[in-house]
Parts: C-alpha cells; sequence; structure tokens
C-alpha cells in the first residue's frame, strides 16, 4: 500500500510540472504572437472609411524607427489604428480625432499633420490640463519632432538619423555644417546639403518636358528616353523626375538572384513559355566593360558637361540619382546655351529636382515600364499577382523557375530510392524569361488586362478588390 502511494504521488508531481511546463510555453507562444503583431502588420478593414489614414499613421509609425525602441509609444500606435479602424464614420480634423477612445496627446498630433500638411507640428490639440512633467515631456517631444522635420529636408537624412544628431544636440540645418556633426555625414548627404531648399516645390509637366527636350538633344540618338512615374501617371506636378533609358546595344538580362524556395511558400511554378534559358545566357568580358560604360560615358559625362546634371547622390553602372537644373530661363523658355546653363548651376539659380536615370536592357522595356510607372500600392498587386501564380516579377521580366531532376548522390538506405531507381533532387534548376517586351505581354501572362499608365494607382487596386466582391 505504501509503495501504491509513493507511486502516485510520483505521477501526481510529474504531472504538476508537465502542466507547469505547458503553461509557461503557452505563455511564452502567447508573448511571441502579441510580439508578431504591430502597428506595422496590422491589416485595416479594407472597407473602412478610414484606411488611407491608418496606412498614413503606419507609414509615421516605421519612417519613425519606433519599433523596437519605444514600447510605450509602440503600443499608443497599435491602440490608435485600432480605433481608427473601429471608427465608424471618417476624419476630417482634429476634433474628430480628439472624441476617440485611444488616442492619446501625441497620436492626436501626428493625425492631424497627415490630414494637414504644413501646419506647425509645435501647435498641440488642446487636452485637460496635464502635470508639469507632462509638460516638459510633451515640450521635448514637440520639438524633436520640428528639428527631426527639419534635418530630413536633406536628401539621405532618414527619421533615424535625425534622431541621433538630435541627440547629439544638432537643432538646425547650419549646425550640420559644424565640425562635430559635418563629420558624421556622407558623401551624398553632403551634396545633397549644398542643394537642400532648391528642389522642395514639385516639378511641373512643362519642366519635366523642357528636360526631356534637352537631354535628347545632347544624348547620341541611338538611347530612347522615357520620363516614367507620376509623369507617365499623368499628374500634374511631381515629386521626382523618373528617367528610363534603353541602348540597342545592352541587350543582356540578368536572371534573378533570389532562391526561388525562398520567395513565397506557394511551389514555383514551371513556365509554359519562355524566351530563353537564362542559365545560359552570360556576357563576355569585354561586353561587360563596354556595358558598364555606357550610362557613365554616354550619359552622365555629356549632361554633366553641358549643364544639366548638377550634383550627385549615387551612381552604379545600370542607375545615377542626384540633382538636375531645369533648362528653363526666367521667361519659362528653353535655355540653350550652355555657359548660362553652368552659371545656373554654380549660382544655384533657376530650377531644381530629383532625377533617377536608369539603363535597362531593350529586351525589358514592357516590363521596366511596367514596374517604374504604376505608384506603390499598383506595382505590389502585380507584384503579389505573380507571387501567387508561383513567378517572379521585376523591372527586367517575368520569371518562371524551371526545375531541373538530378539523381541524389548514393545511399546505403532503401529510403532513399524509388522502387531501386535514386530520388531525384528538385533544388536545381534556372530562371526562365516569360515575358517582358511589352506591357500588354507581361500582364497577359498575369492574367491581368492592360491598364492605362494613368490609373496605375491606389484607386484602381481598390477598385478591382471591390468589383471582385
Amino acid at each position: 500500500m505504501i509503495e501504491l502511494f509513493r507511486s502516485f504521488l510520483q505521477q501526481s508531481q510529474c504531472r504538476n510540472r508537465l502542466q507547469l511546463l505547458s503553461l509557461r510555453n503557452g505563455a511564452h507562444r502567447g508573448q511571441r504572437r502579441f510580439a508578431s503583431f504591430n502597428t506595422k502588420t496590422f491589416k485595416p478593414n479594407p472597407k473602412g472609411p478610414n484606411q488611407h489614414l491608418i496606412r498614413k499613421l503606419q507609414k509615421r509609425y516605421e519612417d519613425e524607427g519606433i519599433e523596437g525602441q519605444n514600447a510605450y509609444k509602440a503600443k499608443s500606435f497599435l491602440r490608435a489604428v485600432k480605433a481608427l479602424d473601429m471608427y465608424p464614420d471618417v476624419i476630417q480634423t482634429a476634433t474628430h480625432v480628439k472624441s476617440i477612445d485611444g488616442i492619446g496627446e501625441g497620436i492626436a498630433r501626428r493625425i492631424d499633420e497627415i490630414l494637414h500638411p504644413g501646419s506647425d507640428p509645435t501647435i498641440m490639440i488642446s487636452t485637460p490640463k496635464s502635470s508639469p512633467v507632462e509638460d516638459s515631456e510633451t515640450q521635448e517631444d514637440a520639438e524633436r519632432q520640428q528639428v527631426i522635420k527639419e534635418l530630413t529636408k536633406v536628401t539621405g537624412i532618414g527619421p533615424v538619423k535625425a534622431r541621433k544628431l538630435f541627440d547629439a544636440g544638432c537643432r538646425t540645418l547650419e549646425d550640420l555644417k559644424l565640425p562635430k556633426y559635418f563629420a558624421t555625414l556622407s558623401a551624398p548627404i553632403i551634396a545633397a546639403l549644398n542643394f537642400v531648399g532648391l528642389f522642395e516645390k514639385p516639378t511641373s509637366r512643362d519642366k519635366v518636358e523642357c528636360l526631356e527636350r534637352a537631354m535628347t538633344g545632347i544624348l547620341p540618338k541611338e538611347f530612347e528616353i522615357h520620363v516614367v512615374g507620376s509623369y507617365r501617371r499623368k499628374q500634374p506636378m511631381s515629386s521626382g523626375i523618373d528617367i528610363l533609358l534603353f541602348h540597342p546595344s545592352f541587350v543582356h538580362i540578368p536572371p534573378p538572384a533570389d532562391d526561388p524556395l525562398k520567395l513565397s511558400k506557394t511551389k514555383v511554378a514551371s513556365p509554359r513559355k519562355g524566351l530563353g534559358r537564362s542559365a545560359n545566357n552570360r556576357l563576355s568580358a569585354d561586353a561587360k566593360t563596354k556595358q558598364n560604360e555606357l550610362l557613365s560615358k554616354s550619359v552622365i559625362e555629356p549632361l554633366t558637361k553641358q549643364g544639366l546634371l548638377a550634383g550627385t547622390l549615387s551612381s552604379s553602372p545600370q542607375r545615377w540619382q542626384g540633382f538636375v537644373r531645369i533648362p528653363m530661363n526666367g521667361n519659362s523658355e528653353y535655355q540653350t546655351d550652355e555657359y548660362e546653363r553652368l552659371s545656373g548651376i554654380r549660382d544655384k539659380s533657376g530650377d531644381f529636382a530629383r532625377l533617377d536615370i536608369s539603363l535597362l536592357p531593350m529586351p525589358s522595356k514592357g516590363a521596366a515600364l511596367l514596374m517604374n510607372t504604376g505608384d506603390s500600392d499598383f506595382n505590389s498587386f502585380v507584384r503579389t499577382t505573380a507571387s501567387r501564380m508561383g513567378l517572379q516579377l521585376n523591372e527586367l521580366g517575368l520569371w518562371g523557375w524551371k526545375e531541373v531532376s538530378k539523381p541524389a548522390a548514393n545511399t546505403d538506405t532503401a529510403e532513399d530510392s524509388i522502387d531501386g531507381e535514386a530520388k531525384p533532387s528538385l533544388s536545381s534548376g534556372y530562371w526562365e524569361l516569360l515575358a517582358s517586351r511589352s506591357e500588354e505581354e507581361v500582364l497577359e501572362e498575369l492574367g491581368l488586362d492592360y491598364v492605362e499608365p494613368e490609373k496605375r494607382n491606389f484607386s484602381f487596386v481598390v477598385g478591382r478588390s471591390r468589383r471582385k466582391r
């Protein structure tokens, strides 16, 4: 009897330990689930009246680098996006924001800035009287946001870099020129600092067309010039100018470097048809050298010498980013005189704009135009469509993974063979190009109708989603 009791007691203690361990593991799993559900990953109701505001607030959360830095602010943002998601009416003013439970003063101020861009961020929405400590924290936060907003006017200084500069004591753009702060700046940021304030205004269509005309007259006639982005979507103004160049000698299309098994959980589809095996599409050393020099020697050098390009932010064999001076005089006329253009850059007179120039393979023209015209929402939509089909879409083309079976290594175990034959390994293969030459071809391969450039935006994606319902 005593032995039986001891056995029962041991079993009971064992069960208790297992239950405690299970509870602890459950708690850890719960913490992991909570940690993975944050402001950035929160999915608002697509039919909600304030989904656009939530998206903007999520972007602000990401830009400010709050995740992993300030747990209290992270929770405040999460409460706010949940509250906005459940609010039944469209938020239009700060008065609306004040009436919603779960939205504090700091979040309310950010929402007010989103609703009324350009307003003074130091103007607080009235709240009940707070303690001196809270007032001090609020004033410091307001000053921090004001300084961050000012410093991020310099291209290359993001919110994280701006916060570090603020914490180090930097308060103005002039402070950036002091040795202790200037020494922390990269070469592209220093270049951007010289032009800060000169391209804050968006660029009108006539100025973009003036630049296109100048480039057409300066570059060799073999180049095809396409202005994309918001200009091709027929927007009246552009925050920056994006230009794609194509040259008949540039035809090599490098395949994606991604592992197809890591792209998505969906099995990568084998292509129905292809434009050629990319595995064998290699470029000779001499051809690669000429290709790498095409942009720098035939495009960037002449545009700089003739007074168009004013400063460089970054440069690679296929892409250049920097600042351009619009070749237009005070009478809104095309400025043909090279000396006047160079003088305008030296004196920082006239209109300047951000410019991105990309050189892409001629056979990739369709995919390049498609992926460089739409806004981020449209591009995400077509990329997701491709991904769900087990394909990959980039500005070079639409790709499918072609699997090549090969015998696995010899083994001594029976389970490593099928009916006496070695199991095939499906980890080898190559990317095959399915479509790239025209936008229509790429969209058709994805099962989508052609979308006019001016409709490639967030409204189109939302409208398509509603029609499906």
